[in-house]
Parts: C-alpha cells; sequence; structure tokens
C-alpha cells in the first residue's frame, strides 16, 4: 500500500486499537503515532473539559505531521475520528476546528475494531456497558461511511486480529483507479465493487467532483 496513505485504527474503547496499531507498525515499518490523549489525561487525574477535546485534536493532529516527515508511512493509533465522536457523545457537539480538520485530512486507511473482545477496565474508560458500545460502534460505522476513505471492520482475538487488519490492507485498493478521473464512464461497474466492500458514494465524489454520480 502506497506510504502516503496513512493507516488509522478506531473503534470503541477496550477493542484493542493500540495492540493492534503497534503490532501493525511494527509488522509494516510504519511509524506508529501513539494516542495522545492517555499520557495528556494521565498527567491531570483524567479530568477534562469540553475544551480540551479540542486541544488534544489539534495535538493528536500535530503528532501526525511530526510523524509524517519519517517518510516510511503512519500507522495512526486513534486520530480526529474518535475525538469527534468522544466529543458529540460526552457534550452533544464538536468544535468547528475538529470538524474542519478531519474533512481535510489526507488519504487514509480506516481499520474500525469490531467491540468482540472482553471488557477490560482502565480509569481512562468511560464505557463498560455492552449495548452502549455496539450503539457507539455503529456511530463509528456510519461516519467512516459518510467520509471519503477506505475503512474495514477488524475483528478476532489474538494473532486473528493482526491478520485480519493485514489482510484487510491487501483488499484497499481504489476501484476508482480503472476509471478516468472526472468522467462517470464505468461508475456503473465501480459502484457495484463500492457496494460488494462496504464502502459510501463519497468516494466518488471525493476523486470526482460533486455530482459525478447524478
Amino acid at each position: 500500500m502506497d506510504a502516503a496513505r496513512a493507516i488509522v485504527v478506531v473503534g470503541v474503547e477496550s477493542t484493542g486499537k493500540t495492540t493492534l496499531a503497534r503490532a501493525l507498525a511494527e509488522h509494516t515499518g510504519r511509524t506508529l503515532v501513539p494516542e495522545v490523549a492517555r499520557a495528556w489525561l494521565a498527567a491531570r487525574g483524567n479530568r477534562y473539559r469540553e475544551e480540551d477535546l479540542e486541544t488534544l485534536a489539534r495535538l493528536q493532529w500535530r503528532a501526525e505531521v511530526d510523524a509524517a516527515r519519517s517518510g516510511r508511512g503512519l500507522v495512526a493509533d486513534t486520530d480526529l475520528v474518535v475525538l469527534r465522536i468522544w466529543s458529540e457523545v460526552r457534550f452533544g457537539r464538536c468544535a468547528p476546528w475538529i470538524r474542519k480538520a478531519l474533512a481535510a485530512r489526507t488519504t487514509a486507511v480506516y481499520l474500525l475494531t469490531r467491540p468482540d473482545l472482553p471488557w477490560e477496565a482502565d480509569p481512562q474508560r468511560e464505557t463498560p456497558d455492552a449495548g452502549e458500545r455496539a450503539a457507539l460502534h455503529e456511530r463509528y460505522r456510519r461516519l467512516l461511511g459518510e467520509l471519503p476513505h477506505l475503512w474495514r471492520e477488524i475483528g478476532g482475538a489474538g494473532t486473528a486480529r493482526l491478520d485480519a487488519a493485514l489482510a484487510a490492507l491487501e483488499d484497499t485498493s481504489d476501484p476508482c483507479d480503472s476509471v478516468p478521473q472526472g468522467t462517470p464512464e464505468g461508475c456503473e461497474a465501480v459502484l457495484e465493487l463500492l457496494a460488494d466492500a462496504g464502502l459510501a458514494a463519497p468516494l466518488c465524489e471525493a476523486r470526482c467532483g460533486p455530482g459525478v454520480l447524478a
């Protein structure tokens, strides 16, 4: 996969995101971008206010920008998708900067970890209820479906989770590559591929412009 396309691991709490991100970085030789929020919250007794989430978003964004200088590609343990959902769920709204920065992010492949692992308590985790976790997972699916990036759901335990992620990354070539940019010819076949892969129409509009499918 092109090093310019970041691999971003997102999902509900206690779904093995950090373990998976570290394993992917080691396996692929890419630079790991850790989750900034963990150390930041730990240094403040795990207390935060609404405005702190924009601070965390800016710090996470900066960490990714700095890590990109390695030129080896990135594996990000969370990004602004998580900060947006966190903000909307906890406070009912999201800072405009987070929305704007997320909309402007460079191309990425998102790996969404399923809540199929046992809950592990942690002072920074807030959602132990299985029903709430399932609802949050669906919220991630909806948001990723609205964004112009490839994404896959990842399940399984132990090494099976890493194997599933690696298999998913091998299957993230852009089906639009075979279609001339800016033209609707051939899009019917592409849309069929997108539907089979569980991807969303925004991919087409992001590449060829609004209304290309009209």
